[in-house]
C-alpha cells in the first residue's frame, strides 16, 4: 500500500537517503527542513505518517508535535521521532510525551524500512489526550 509520509529533517544527507528508501519502497514522500514548514505541510497534507526529527532549525520536534496534537484535524496523525538522541529511556519519554513511537539514527536501510512497515501496518492511532 502507498502511504503519504512527511519528513521533518533539517540534514540533507538524511533527508536525501531517507526519502530515496520511502519511494523506493512505493511511498509517497514529502520533506521540509523546519519545523515550522513541517507543521503547515502536515496541516495541509494529513499524511499517514510523520518522521519528525527533534533538533531542527526555529522549533524543535517537541514544538511541531504539539502543535500538530492541538489541531483536531490531525491530533490522530502517526508521529514518529526520527533522532540520533536516543539514550536509555529515551523511547519511552518520547511516547510519553506524544510520539507514537521511535526510530534512531543513523539509520540501516533495512531495519528502517522494516520499521516504517511495521508502524505503517500497526491499528490506526487513538486519540491523543
Amino acid at each position: 500500500m502507498i502511504h503519504r509520509i512527511v519528513l521533518v529533517e533539517d540534514n540533507p544527507a538524511i533527508c536525501k537517503l531517507t526519502t530515496f528508501l520511502l519511494r523506493g519502497a512505493g511511498h509517497r514522500v514529502i520533506t521540509a527542513r523546519t519545523g515550522e514548514d513541517g507543521v503547515a505541510i502536515i496541516l495541509h497534507d494529513h499524511p499517514g505518517l510523520v518522521l519528525l526529527d527533534l533538533r531542527l532549525p526555529g522549533i524543535d520536534g517537541y514544538e511541531v508535535l504539539d502543535r500538530v496534537r492541538s489541531n483536531p484535524d490531525a491530533k490522530n496523525t502517526t508521529v514518529v521521532a526520527f533522532t540520533a538522541i536516543m539514550m536509555s529511556g529515551e523511547s519511552a519519554r518520547l511516547v510519553d510525551a506524544g510520539f507514537d513511537a521511535c526510530i534512531d539514527k543513523p539509520i540501516e536501510p533495512k531495519r528502517f524500512l522494516r520499521e516504517v512497515e511495521a508502524i505503517l501496518a500497526s491499528p490506526p492511532v487513538t486519540a491523543h489526550a
